[in-house]
């Protein structure tokens, strides 16, 4: 599962496990309303203009990205580790936020991305 940015610089696809703890940060600093941002959870979120996408980027680049060295990786949390990503599949209730990690290098593509697009970016 995915999650795929499209604007007219092209096409992004972040996998599920990144995307799911980026979405949060957003969506728990209050970027958006919720009804702007809660749909771009899922496939087929729907579109953020030009903007809107400019306050994305800049709140992940001055927000986020500082938070995260590069080799490190943050949880849903805000709580970074160095330790990679080993696939490890948690499936017991009390670790499943441990399937779901923001790589920074994953970080910089999305604001790279954000930060080219010169107009709307679609979610889906």
């Amino acid at each position: 599962m995915s999650i795929t940015l499209s604007a007219s610089n092209g096409d992004l696809k972040i996998n599920a496990w990144n995307w799911g703890v980026l979405h949060a940060l957003v969506a728990s600093a209050a970027v958006f309303p919720e009804e702007i941002w809660e749909s771009k959870r899922y496939n087929g979120g729907g579109v953020l203009d030009s903007d809107q996408i400019a306050v994305l980027a800049d709140f992940l680049e001055s927000n986020v990205l500082p938070s995260i060295a590069v080799g490190q990786r943050m949880f849903f949390d805000g709580t970074v580790t160095a330790e990679p990503d080993d696939g490890t599949f948690y499936r017991e209730e009390s670790e499943l936020w441990r399937n779901y990690s923001l790589h920074h290098d994953v970080l910089v593509d999305i604001i790279g991305f954000l930060h080219a697009s010169a107009g709307p970016v679609a979610f889906h």
